[in-house]
């Protein structure tokens, strides 16, 4: 079984390897889908799993001051809650056993790589708690549980999907975590993390599409995010696709009157395309009915 302390030394490894590439990445960090992620962690107040997430960015975007300010707000704020929490476990439940390791359980989520808490929690109740302990410090890792006449048993297999979803995120690997979405889906198709991986795969697959100058790409990419996206970035997203519909079809515009006084039928291909990527096309659409015009009576003339 991977300890939580391994998982974050494997992320922050994969995040300075992929740090190296900074022309991969863009300058502002929130157009990152892994800002975006490490916000929604820290407004649920997931301390832990946020800080994990701060301090990939940390690595990526070493100059940006915010994240840094972050990963201190965050390291103290664990700190505080961490001390307020030992102090509830040696004042208030000394003699209650169940209440003691209750505390441990939340104490552990914000500090997983204590070895002592780890011991303790051993001994209480036996590896099946250590394991629902463990994952909560992981992003939005959640063990489904059999029936309840049966044993709770981990799905590990789940959780070696749930880790190699997260680094193929933050390796750029966006081909690659749709197949794993769909394979979490398989083991668990209600899993918090399924909308989260896809939204930022195909946002990713989007920003390389562009990268290479296939607006349409990028478009179709960006259109299927939508269907993923948190609350907050829908608006976002159709804003984008709006702005890359209009950069499509003026290109396709602008080739189609570099053509249209020698291969008509070419014009008419390029015009169609641009009304289609864009109906709101107004320069388009008059001149694809001059050429429609323009080609009628070019075919009335050869008939006669």
């Amino acid at each position: 079984m991977k300890t939580p302390l391994l998982i974050l030394l494997t992320f922050l490894l994969n995040a300075c390897m992929y740090s190296g590439n900074r022309n991969a990445l863009s300058a502002d960090p929130s157009d990152d889908p892994r800002y975006r992620y490490a916000l929604r962690l820290t407004q649920n107040n997931q301390l832990a799993d946020a800080l994990i997430q701060w301090r990939i960015l940390a690595l990526v975007y070493p100059q940006d001051k915010a994240i840094a300010e972050r990963v201190n707000n965050l390291r103290a704020q664990i700190d505080t809650e961490a001390t307020r929490l030992q102090a509830q476990i040696t004042q208030s439940a000394p003699n209650n056993e169940a209440l003691r390791h209750s505390l441990q359980l939340r104490l552990l989520a914000l500090k997983p790589d204590s070895r002592a808490l780890i011991s303790d929690l051993k001994s209480y109740r036996g590896e099946q708690l250590l394991v629902k302990a463990e994952t909560k410090a992981r992003a939005e890792v959640s063990l489904y549980q059999a029936p309840a006449t049966q044993p709770s048993q981990p799905d590990n297999k789940l959780i070696d999907l749930l880790t190699g979803a997260e680094e193929q995120s933050i390796n750029g690997d966006y081909k690659q975590l749709l197949r794993s979405a769909e394979a979490i889906e398989q083991h668990a198709a209600k899993h918090p993390s399924l909308n989260t991986f896809r939204y930022t795969a195909y946002c990713g697959l989007a920003e390389q599409s562009l990268t290479a100058r296939n607006l349409i790409q990028a478009i179709t990419y960006y259109e299927n995010a939508t269907q993923y996206a948190p609350v907050s970035q829908p608006t976002k997203v159709r804003h984008k696709i709006k702005q890359l519909r209009k950069e499509a079809s003026d290109r396709l515009y602008t080739k189609a009157m570099k053509v249209f006084t020698r291969d008509i039928d070419q014009a008419m291909a390029y015009l169609n395309q641009a009304v289609a990527i864009n109906p709101t096309h107004q320069r388009a659409r008059q001149q694809l009915l001059r050429a429609e015009t323009i080609q009628k009576n070019l075919n009335l003339i050869q008939q006669n």
